[in-house]
């Protein structure tokens, strides 16, 4: 992205904004063109370094604004599209898609067209857009449970161009919407965009009385207080949540605003220069504030989390934290049918243990924890499921109040299963890759936030983790 582009976007920002504080430049980052906000000069701690309004920013009800400006209304749109479930998620790519579509000034609602600008053109750093090779590279103790995240998100997105549709047709044939060009770009392609804008980009605009907001779920970007902040948005993350030199949170303030004087609308002279009066009103702003005493120069960034599950934060953002410790999954499959129905005492055995009651199950591996007794019961659970002879009797045990039935067969294929899942994955990881480098080269992402690097790093980080569940495995079972 230009940096001249992003100056161009501070302009367009409502007079209400402060950015003066913060100097754009560019920056190695894992998109293509990337950029950072810097201290334009010394800053005290605590101090408001950027503000802008919360009705500017992107969030769900941005569509309704948009619609009144274009001419109509959420509750006048026909039959068939109001029967489209207008989630939050849905509203906000309807915003970006007109965004996408509309040219000139058309595209300058809510300063749409400034902002657009500065939004990335592709996330090929994204594991979205990642080939199934690249993603299988991460090993047995990652890439299965990315790949059930990437056809997760496919599907939402399948989902999403079925229900929208029939809107998106509407408002083009109704020509809100630009009759050039937006029924060709609303394709599986735009939703991938969209999807990453909104899951990499997205604050939480819940009003709070103190401290940061922080996500919740990796679910943020498709609730309604959650969008995307317009030039706050250039921020990048810091290395870890120690590090961050801004705190971001939404804060009331009082502006001044014009309104009508009492004989404007009258047509009588009244009122102060030309039949405004100046009043106050409370508005809700997103604030970032100095986390500490900031120099001239250094880089404005926050933390996009400080808790959370690795592999989530790898899926909604293209990179992993320095500081993550629970990237590893153990997976614990129960069924090989394609139906997502699931045996009723099955269920209620791995609710017993907290877990849910699903086909197949990922449970985190850390270095405190590199062998998890949730992973051994799971795979207990699994084995008298398969017993088709004591199955019943084997599952309905964890819930009925009976002591538990648990085969000496059922433990000693536990944990033979175990050994053998540890010992593939640790040859996995110790092996040389034997892929060519340039047959990787074909998928990869121009070394930046997914490449050789990374994917070393992964690689070290996994042996690591193996050989402490190794080290554990024997001093459970005293093998030697």
């Amino acid at each position: 992205m230009d940096v001249e582009i992003a100056q161009t976007l501070r302009a367009a920002l409502p007079t209400s904004s402060s950015t003066h504080l913060a100097r754009i430049t560019a920056a190695d980052t894992s998109e293509s063109s990337g950029r950072c906000l810097r201290a334009s000069t010394s800053i005290t701690r605590k101090q408001v370094v950027m503000r802008l309004p919360v009705s500017h920013a992107i969030q769900a009800s941005a569509l309704q604004r948009l619609l009144q400006h274009l001419g109509t209304d959420i509750q006048h749109l026909p039959p068939t599209a109001r029967n489209v479930p207008l989630t939050p998620m849905y509203k906000k790519i309807l915003v970006l898609l007109f965004a996408a579509s509309a040219g000139g000034e058309e595209s300058s609602v809510l300063g749409l067209r400034e902002y657009f600008a500065t939004l990335p053109k592709s996330f090929i750093h994204m594991p979205l857009f990642w080939g199934a090779r690249q993603i299988d590279r991460l090993g047995p103790l990652l890439s299965p449970t990315l790949h059930n995240f990437v056809q997760r998100m496919r599907n939402e997105m399948d989902r999403c161009l079925f229900d929208l549709q029939p809107l998106v047709d509407w408002l083009v044939e109704s020509k809100y919407y630009p009759t050039n060009g937006t029924k060709e770009k609303f394709q599986l392609e735009f939703l991938g965009w969209a999807y990453c804008c909104l899951t990499s980009r997205t604050f939480d605009l819940t009003p709070m009385s103190e401290g940061p907001q922080e996500p919740k779920d990796d679910e943020t970007a498709s609730m309604e207080e959650h969008g995307l902040v317009p030039f706050m948005d250039l921020m990048n993350h810091a290395s870890t949540p120690a590090n961050a030199t801004l705190m971001i949170n939404v804060e009331p303030l009082q502006v001044v605003v014009e309104e009508k004087g009492e004989g404007e609308e009258e047509g009588v002279e009244g009122g102060v220069e030309g039949g405004t009066v100046p009043a106050a009103i409370t508005a809700m702003f997103v604030t970032a504030r100095a986390t500490r005493e900031l120099q001239e120069g250094e880089e404005l960034c926050f933390s996009y989390r400080t808790a959370g599950e690795a592999l989530k934060f790898l899926f909604n953002y293209g990179f992993v934290p320095e500081d993550a410790k629970d990237v590893f999954y153990l997976m614990v499959t129960y069924d090989d049918d394609e139906s997502d129905h699931i045996d009723e005492h099955l269920a209620a055995a791995l609710s017993s243990l907290g877990l849910p009651p699903t086909k197949t199950i990922a449970i985190p591996m850390t270095e405190e924890d590199p062998l998890p007794d949730l992973y051994v019961w799971a795979l207990r659970v699994r084995e008298m499921h398969l017993d088709k002879e004591a199955r019943l009797e084997c599952l309905q045990s964890f819930v009925s109040g009976a002591p538990l039935r648990l085969l000496q067969s059922h433990e000693e294929r536990v944990w033979n299963g175990i050994a053998t899942k540890i010992q593939e994955s640790y040859n996995f990881y110790t092996e040389e890759e034997e892929e060519e480098e340039e047959e990787r080269e074909k998928e990869d992402v121009n070394g930046k936030g997914y490449g050789d690097q990374f994917v070393q790093r992964t690689r070290d980080a996994a042996v690591c983790v193996l050989e402490k569940a190794m080290a554990k495995f024997t001093q459970i079972t005293g093998a030697g």
